[in-house]
């Protein structure tokens, strides 16, 4: 890949292209995650779950907190294809609050990876490694996408500063932590800056996720 990574995660998202079609085109570098909607677990449980290395799932898209009783058999289906679930976790907290993932994570066993380390704000971010380290939640991981602030912030509301992101390290351990782009929204590579001389980085980079995936 032209930003020198061998793997990467690819779902499909609500404007193209499809589940089925990522899953028959995919590259052979890219892991293929499926999109969840409340109401398309019958699609899910015909495909072959072999196929499926885990599941992608985002509230305030729609509407529908992770808590609600209709995400419950996709939970229990990660729980038993032994696959990881990314839940979009932003600033809309009676939707996509990351406190509502870890309510989950304290009554299922599968592993749970908060997107945006808890959102989009540093505060959020700050926050989310806070109550996970305080609950304890081993089958808890967080990404680094908008790890990078976002365009006309004047405030430096957004991001993550290098200091953060170590205090979040030191917080969760290295092995808690994912990278992530959200790519195309941010550049990969400008994203890999970010996280190169964190403590052990390649295990952000890469072999959490391998480790997750095994």
């Amino acid at each position: 890949m032209e930003a020198g990574l061998e793997y990467a995660v690819a779902f499909a998202t609500p404007y193209g292209p499809t589940n089925i079609h990522l899953m028959d085109n995919h590259s052979d570098n890219q892991i293929f995650f499926y999109w969840v909607t409340p109401f398309n677990y019958n699609e899910l449980e015909s495909f072959d779950a072999t196929r499926i290395k885990g599941l992608k799932f985002h509230p305030s898209h729609n509407k529908t907190p992770i808590t609600e009783k209709e995400l419950i058999p996709f939970i229990i289906w990660a729980e038993q294809n032994h696959c990881p679930f990314i839940i979009h976790a932003g600033r809309w907290q009676e939707m996509s609050g990351y406190s509502k993932i870890l309510e989950v994570a304290e009554n299922y066993s599968c592993n749970f990876i908060i997107a945006h380390m808890g959102g989009i704000t540093q505060k959020l971010k700050d926050q989310t490694s806070i109550d996970i380290a305080k609950k304890g939640l081993d089958n808890v991981f967080i990404e680094t996408s908008s790890c990078l602030p976002l365009p006309n912030d004047f405030k430096n509301e957004t991001g993550c500063s290098k200091a953060l992101f170590q205090k979040i390290v030191n917080r969760l351990g290295a092995e808690h932590i994912l990278f992530g782009s959200d790519f195309p929204f941010f550049e990969i590579t400008e994203s890999m800056k970010f996280v190169i001389d964190a403590t052990d980085e390649y295990k952000i980079l890469g072999e959490n996720l391998a480790d997750i995936l095994k």
